[in-house]
């Protein structure tokens, strides 16, 4: 048994602060999560988020519950979104699909030059905006959800929405998002949006040609 295994195995960039907030986080009695990286056996990095309930003991010292999540995908995901600017912009800039930022109020801070041929709106149009400006009433609490979950640390893959485009127009979308994290902290929300319209159109077109032999054969 080694009783400072864990310890000895938190990277030592990152072992000063995950120590001290573990003996601090607790006196505040509450579920708390953190990230910070820890040595494999194998030499590698892993990206760790600790999940921890602290449950009050009465007749003793706090006891702790704990959940450790590899999250190094996701980790290499927002570095490779954040470590180089002008790399993601460069691709952005060219990519069919609409990508964009968000702050923590939901803002956008960054939106490629494909919201103008997807939704109608230059990207200086949307900076500054809050998301919640392009739904309907109907695809709101879908969004503002999606919302609230990457901001805990979620991501989400392959969501259909229904954006409101400059003129009006609902344009179907598919949606994928994740978090932007600085130092462990949540600061923002990476996104790109595909609009599906030639892509439903086609599954319609193929469900009523099926129908349609359906209806043939069974004549």
């Amino acid at each position: 048994d080694e009783p400072d295994f864990w310890q000895n195995h938190v990277h030592s960039d990152d072992r000063e602060w995950v120590l001290a907030y573990c003996r601090t986080a607790p006196q505040e009695q509450r579920k708390y999560s953190f990230e910070y990286r820890m040595l494999a056996a194998d030499g590698r990095t892993l990206w760790i988020q600790d999940i921890v309930t602290v449950e009050d003991d009465d007749e003793g010292p706090a006891i702790l519950r704990g959940i450790m999540v590899d999250v190094t995908e996701r980790k290499c995901t927002e570095a490779a979104l954040t470590a180089s600017e002008q790399k993601f912009r460069l691709l952005a800039e060219s990519a069919v699909d609409m990508i964009y930022r968000l702050n923590q109020q939901g803002q956008f801070i960054y939106v490629s030059p494909a919201s103008e041929k997807i939704l109608g709106y230059a990207p200086q149009e949307m900076i500054g905006s809050y998301f919640s400006e392009y739904f309907s009433v109907s695809e709101l609490p879908l969004a503002v959800k999606t919302f609230t979950g990457v901001m805990a640390g979620e991501t989400v893959h392959s969501l259909q929405l229904s954006i409101t485009a400059k003129d009006g127009r609902p344009v179907p979308t598919e949606v994928n998002v994740g978090p932007i994290c600085e130092g462990g902290v949540v600061v923002g929300m990476y996104g790109l949006v595909r609009d599906i319209s030639e892509r439903n159109q086609l599954e319609a077109m193929v469900r009523q040609s099926h129908a349609e032999l359906e209806r043939r054969v069974l004549a």
